[in-house]
């Protein structure tokens, strides 16, 4: 199991050589926020659990010294939601990084990013579940944010207690989809070599992508239009963007996003609307800019766009978030995007991508 595991960080661009690795197990009380009017009858306490591998270091000696500590992970989470007949339980598993963002004197402050799958047990169905707006397919995309305060109790021992908040939506992939947010207090303890008080990782030399690079991606996505009326129609997407490096381990991003939304111009129970529209009722065009960081051949990137287009009739918001990952081969990329217009998801797409004049800087250890 631990050389599958060694094995799959290889091929994500992780060190080998990684030694220092670590489990922890987690208890998360908390809290089904009700984020809509929806919702209310679904507010309710929670308990859950978790329980997480963990790799320090990327294995590479200059990143590392960048990031000052890094750690990489894979999270099995559960959570309870109570109200079980209308809320059920929702079960994740979640890659994760988590970075050291203040080192105390006898403990570490660190920020944990995950983004993975996750399956809700009870969702919406007219007829035996329609108190459930928040879900309507047990598969869903799961993302979570932790704040953590680490203490080390031994050389292989170590306490960690903070807050966070992990979320399940599938992206409009099918409606209702109001997604469910919990709140949640963390309280756990490590066990491993990482909670020994020197941070240490075995390196090698290896390529770090530089930052600045011009880069085109094409995508596709599925919506529904409603409740009563689930018509699925198509989302492609066309993005150019260019990368302007900081350090070698993120870069500034600017660029212009293109959409074509075939569930625009759609009318609600409406077939003919399906086909009878022209180009500029589903043509959307934004500016964009945001951050990209670099994990290995995993980027992580988060852009702010604002419209310059979009048909009048579909009562979107004039910005957006975009949150996306992407893995790297080469000058070749494919990777995921969650797009959300302020608390609402708008889709999830999929896209392959190329990096033109994308070099590489190879830093040797010293």
């Amino acid at each position: 199991m631990r050389a599958a595991f060694i094995s799959i960080l290889s091929f994500l661009g992780i060190s080998s050589s990684v030694a220092q690795e670590s489990f922890h197990f987690a208890l998360l009380p908390g809290y089904l926020m009700p984020h809509s009017v929806s919702m209310p009858h679904m507010a309710a306490h929670s308990i859950g659990g978790e329980f997480a591998w963990q790799f320090s270091g990327l294995g590479n000696q200059y990143a590392d010294s960048l990031y000052k500590q890094i750690d990489w992970g894979f999270s099995l989470y559960y959570n309870y939601l109570n109200k079980h007949e209308i809320n059920g339980s929702t079960i994740a598993i979640i890659p994760y990084v988590q970075i050291l963002i203040k080192k105390h004197k006898h403990s570490s402050s660190q920020f944990r990013l995950g983004a993975g799958l996750g399956y809700c047990t009870q969702i919406f169905n007219p007829l035996i579940n329609p108190k459930n707006r928040a879900m309507s397919s047990r598969l869903n995309g799961s993302m979570q944010i932790v704040l953590i305060n680490k203490r080390p109790l031994s050389q292989n021992t170590g306490l960690f207690y903070g807050i966070g908040m992990t979320h399940f939506s599938n992206a409009n992939f099918n409606r209702p989809n109001l997604g469910i947010n919990t709140p949640q207090i963390n309280i756990g303890l490590n066990f491993g070599s990482s909670n020994s008080k020197q941070y240490r990782f075995k390196t090698d030399t290896s390529k770090i992508y530089t930052q600045s690079y011009l880069e085109t991606r094409v995508g596709f996505a599925s919506k529904t239009a409603t409740i009563s009326d689930p018509t699925r129609r198509p989302v492609y997407t066309l993005a150019l963007t260019q990368g302007i490096g900081i350090t070698p381990i993120r870069s500034a991003r600017v660029g212009l996003d293109f959409y074509y939304d075939k569930l625009d111009p759609y009318i609600v129970f409406n077939p003919d609307s399906k086909d009878n529209f022209k180009f500029k009722d589903a043509f959307e065009t934004a500016i964009k800019a945001g951050y990209e960081y670099y994990f290995g051949k995993i980027t992580f990137y988060l852009d702010l766009g604002y419209y310059l287009y979009k048909p009048e009739h579909v009562g979107k918001l004039d910005y957006y978030i975009s949150i996306g990952l992407n893995y790297n081969y080469k000058k070749f990329f494919v990777g995921t995007r969650l797009k959300s217009h302020a608390a609402n998801a708008d889709f999830v797409d999929w896209c392959i991508g190329y990096r033109f004049d994308s070099n590489y800087l190879k830093r040797k250890n010293k």
